[in-house]
């Protein structure tokens, strides 16, 4: 099966925000977070935690929203020469080609580890920070399905996230 598209850039960023906040770190911290507020709101309102110590963690709270939902990924994407180029991708049974403007890459199969898609997206994860992203509007509906099924015969691991 051969593909072609390009990036959106906004759909992109929105699938690079998807990346980062379902890292299991990142929603780990979210949550500590989110319950040392909690505690600290409830804290003050009894009088043993001052306001300067809400205000902060609240802070901390805004300031890692802004970095993990804003700043990481437009970072990534600017850096990312691959979400500008035209791509161009043969699937097949032993891997995927992935073929750009500069040259072209074949992937064995074996080589990704897990597979999440989203409404959007289907993302190619080769560990937890190497990722290829597919988007499912490059397929017609026909395609979609040879190729959602070609992904649960290859992977086990293959997950639909109703998030993003």
């Amino acid at each position: 099966m051969f593909v072609e598209f390009t990036y959106d850039r906004h759909s992109v960023i929105n699938a690079l925000r998807y990346h980062f906040m379902s890292r299991g770190e990142i929603k780990f911290m979210r949550i500590t977070l989110m319950v040392l507020f909690g505690i600290a709101v409830i804290g003050n309102l009894f009088g043993y935690v001052s306001f300067g110590a809400v205000f902060g963690i609240f802070m901390m709270i805004l300031i890692l929203l802004l970095i993990f939902w804003y700043w990481l990924p437009v970072l990534t994407y600017n850096k990312s020469a691959t979400f500008k180029d035209n791509i161009r991708l043969q699937l097949e049974d032993q891997g995927i080609a992935i073929a750009t403007q500069r040259g072209e890459h074949m992937i064995s199969w074996k080589s990704f580890h897990n597979v999440v898609e989203t409404s959007d997206y289907i993302y190619l994860y080769r560990n937890t920070r190497s990722f290829f992203i597919i988007p499912l509007n490059a397929f017609k509906e026909e395609e979609r399905q040879a190729f959602r099924q070609l992904l649960h015969q290859k992977f086990a691991s293959y997950e639909v996230s109703s998030a993003h």
